[in-house]
């Protein structure tokens, strides 16, 4: 996380003629301008994806995930866009535009997720109607297989809209009253705890705010509403941090790209990080090959935010009782089935593959507690709880104990 420095600065003339004793004359106030109508409002629910229901021109329904990690469409293969070398007028037109910097190969882009960088080819988006918001056809789209995301997905999409498509409007989150609501034009005026300034970051498009690290360190956070993940920061600051013994615990978590398959990643536990003059809980931090960026993990905690990028603006409201992240040692992707809690994936260095846990392992029994009488959050918990000594698996048709080592 790279340091920053931010210096006020007065309009020289304003300064000069105050140190003269002569004050300038009053401007004008402006005249309020009226809020304008919401151009879509949706459901939404504190930690969860925002998705929308879109139709393109043929009037063909799309599921469309808002994301503003995202840089550009993109649309599942089987979708509405057809993939084909880009042709030399529509990448002049997309420089002109300024939604490339610059010139990109004719038949696809090289795209980093969590699993890894992953080739995906090009092609041009279809016009969208998303409520009162209308997308013209014609802009950039990537084309992948989305059958992995949409398999670990609670509500599966069509395709994602990106912040070239979302930074044309205001958005404004209620996690209070569970609704989003965009604005193409001025949005109702609001007097919320906290205000700082919003850009776009030059390579990616995402929207970055500066952040604080008392005492003396700082820099550019990302936004990625595509993300449930907390915090997120390069390999290099996080093993520099962790050296350092800056993080108040080190543990493991997991995610999945557009493949589906799960990523691990180191996790550490961060205090202290402030945006504006909030403090913010302490949270999860992700190593990552990433630049900084905070996902819905942290949105989370703020009743609510806004992102306007008319006036370069970030708001919100933080949730009185935001309390602090844990992380988990256990170094394991699990999901609950019915025959109990099944070992998705692990990494060898965690609680469960220290443990000698196996993929594919069904967790039948806790300490000889049966899953089945508790909630996930229980089940968590013990896994997490040191004392906790033996879990009782089902491994190829047998029950096998496995001790747990202590982290």
């Amino acid at each position: 996380m790279k340091p920053f420095r931010l210096v006020a600065a007065l309009p020289l003339g304003i300064a000069v003629l105050q140190g003269c004793g002569i004050q300038p004359a009053a401007a004008p106030a402006p005249t309020p301008r009226a809020a304008s109508a919401a151009v879509l409002t949706l459901p939404i629910a504190r930690g969860e994806r925002w998705i929308a229901d879109a139709t393109d021109a043929s009037g063909q329904p799309l599921r469309i995930l808002l994301d503003t990690g995202t840089t550009f469409a993109l649309f599942d293969a089987d979708g509405p866009v057809a993939t084909r070398p880009l042709a030399q007028a529509d990448r002049d037109r997309l420089l002109a535009q300024g939604a490339i910097l610059r010139p990109v190969d004719a038949s696809g882009l090289e795209v980093e997720t969590p699993t890894g960088s992953t080739w995906m080819p090009l092609g041009l988006a279809p016009a969208l109607r998303i409520q009162h918001w209308s997308i013209p056809a014609g802009q950039l789209a990537m084309v992948s297989d989305l059958d992995g995301f949409n398999a670990r997905a609670n509500r599966p999409i069509d395709g994602i809209l990106g912040i070239e498509a979302m930074r044309q409007l205001t958005w404004r989150a209620d996690h209070v009253e569970g609704r989003l609501t965009a604005y193409a034009d001025t949005p109702p005026a609001h007097d919320w705890q906290q205000c700082t300034f919003l850009t776009l970051e030059t390579s990616q498009r995402m929207p970055v705010i500066p952040y604080a690290l008392p005492p003396d360190r700082g820099g550019f956070l990302g936004i990625d509403t595509g993300s449930n993940g907390e915090l997120t920061i390069p390999t290099d600051d996080f093993d520099r941090m962790a050296d350092a013994r800056e993080f108040d615990g080190l543990g493991w978590t997991w995610g999945h790209g557009l493949s589906g398959e799960p990523a691990f990643a180191r996790e550490g536990l961060l205090a202290g990080m402030q945006i504006g003059r909030q403090r913010l809980p302490k949270l999860s931090v992700e190593r990552r090959d990433i630049s900084p960026q905070i996902g819905l993990g942290v949105l989370a905690r703020m009743d609510r935010f806004e992102l306007d990028f008319r006036h370069y603006r970030f708001c919100f409201d933080m949730t009185p009782d935001a309390r602090d992240s844990q992380v988990s040692t256990l170094g394991a992707a699990l999901t609950r089935t019915d025959a109990g809690i099944r070992v998705q994936a692990l990494t060898p260095e965690g609680r469960l593959g220290r443990s000698g846990a196996r993929e594919a392992d069904v967790i039948v029994t806790i300490d000889k507690t049966d899953v089945a009488t508790l909630t996930s959050a229980q089940i968590e918990a013990r896994l997490e709880d040191p004392k906790t000594a033996e879990i009782g698996v089902r491994r190829a048709g047998k029950m096998v104990g496995v001790g747990l080592v202590r982290m």
